[in-house]
């Protein structure tokens, strides 16, 4: 089967739940040749002729519990970049009524921001007053901040926060409920094994798009090892690994092909001596 677009997804797993072997085919190898008329029973004839001399090699596709997890988990990045768009209405809000919050506070919605910007939506616009909801921990002064909120608020560019800021709460309360469907898949893919019980370690300050459970527990107990020991993964990589491949990378025949598949190989194009490209794809 060619994956085109999601047009796939609902007849491969209909063929799967129903115990036929399905090789799900990257379009660059089963494209038609230039020149020959295409329709979709000519594609379907070109694809079953490339198949019965073994030109096709089957995608990587994980197992349906590691599928799960990654349709979880991509909806969590996509609402994590909704949020972030958000945020930058938020500041652009703010922009046009010339205060000039996001040269003050590294992040306007920390606690100090998210503080001042409910009372602006509130109705205060004396800048001492707005300014004295600083946090204990934010490095600008309460002088600092309160010059940087004497601005025009206008009623359009209010609006226009107000709607940013109520659409970043609702993408985060989103995040919550699929933090809370992660859970679900993760717990079916315990390892059976004994276990020794998991050194605790400091976990570094709690930031907005972290989730709300343990991510390096959960991911001890369907590995087996501690995914965080190797120097560069965080626990959201290391989630973000096992929802694409699964706790194993048994599929790969070596290390090369998987490497490939990452998308970390070059892809030489080389003609009489001579390298046209070589660059790696994204993965």
């Amino acid at each position: 089967m060619e994956s085109t677009g999601i047009y796939w997804v609902p007849l491969y797993e209909l063929l799967q739940a129903e115990g036929f072997e399905v090789l799900l085919v990257d379009p660059s190898y089963s494209h038609q040749l230039r020149g020959r008329p295409k329709t979709d029973r000519r594609d379907c004839q070109w694809i079953y002729r490339l198949h019965s001399v073994g030109l096709l090699a089957a995608a990587f596709r994980p197992d349906d519990k590691t599928c799960q997890l990654r349709a979880y988990l991509r909806q969590r990045a996509n609402l994590i970049r909704q949020a972030s768009q958000h945020v930058q209405h938020m500041q652009k809000a703010l922009e046009q009524m010339n205060l000039k919050l996001t040269e003050i506070l590294s992040d306007i919605t920390g606690v100090t921001g998210r503080t001042i910007i409910r009372a602006i939506l509130r109705g205060t616009r004396a800048a001492e007053k707005l300014a004295q909801y600083r946090d204990k921990a934010c490095k600008a002064s309460e002088t600092e901040i309160a010059q940087a909120l004497t601005g025009t608020y206008r009623e359009e560019h209010l609006f226009e926060l107000k709607l940013a800021y109520e659409a970043w709460q609702f993408s985060l309360k989103q995040v919550e409920k699929v933090d809370g469907q992660i859970v679900l898949p993760l717990g079916r893919m315990k390892c059976d094994r004994a276990l020794p019980p998991l050194t605790l370690k400091r976990r570094p300050s709690r930031k907005i798009n972290v989730p709300r459970f343990d991510v390096r527990m959960a991911l001890y107990y369907v590995v087996g090892l501690d995914l965080t020991e190797i120097e560069g993964i965080s626990e959201m990589t290391a989630l973000t690994i096992i929802s694409e491949i699964g706790p194993e990378v048994s599929k790969f025949a070596t290390v090369k092909k998987f490497c490939s598949w990452l998308g970390r190989c070059p892809n030489w194009k080389k003609t009489g001596g001579r390298v046209k490209s070589s660059r790696t794809r994204r993965g």
